[in-house]
């Protein structure tokens, strides 16, 4: 028991017994609808995301909306300082800083942890973003001649249901 880590629990976790709620959902069908599309289509699409709470793809348009600003300044942010972040790093590995040592440390059980938790939940969520984007699939076919967006969305959602059935 002494050797036991914080996280050992996840083993003992049944994948199947853990439901999404709609706001779950919602996070899932915007992250898909964003690979799906180039920037500027997925900035007209969140532009107009009230159609997809009217349609019912979305729990509500308007925390999708600030979800999506808070990533995107936060990758903007990140991406700025992508070349200063490397620089430090370098330099605390190169100075053999107790803090890069705490990071690297953090960083091996972080990614040793992410593992563990994709090789228990990786086939229930595959399963359950093929779900929620087939089921918005089915709510945007009524979208495809009425809104803006419809179109667009209809299609990269065929797209999204036809590479997880591959």
């Amino acid at each position: 028991m002494a050797n036991m880590s914080a996280f050992d629990f996840i083993g003992t976790l049944d994948a199947d017994t853990v439901e999404l709620d709609k706001a779950d959902e919602s996070a899932i069908l915007l992250a898909a609808l964003e690979d799906a599309c180039t920037p500027e289509e997925f900035a007209v699409i969140m532009e107009n995301s009230t159609e997809l709470e009217l349609y019912g793809l979305i729990e509500s348009a308007s925390i999708a909306t600030e979800a999506n600003r808070i990533v995107y300044k936060q990758t903007k942010q990140m991406n700025l300082n992508r070349e200063q972040s490397k620089a430090a790093f370098r330099l605390a590995k190169k100075a053999g800083a107790a803090c890069w040592k705490g990071y690297h440390k953090a960083r091996v059980k972080m990614i040793k942890f992410r593992n563990e938790i994709f090789d228990k939940f990786g086939p229930r969520a595959k399963s359950e973003a093929k779900r929620v984007v087939s089921g918005a699939r089915k709510k945007a076919s009524a979208m495809s001649g009425n809104t803006v967006t419809g179109k667009t969305i209809s299609e990269k959602l065929d797209k999204k249901v036809k590479e997880y059935n591959q």
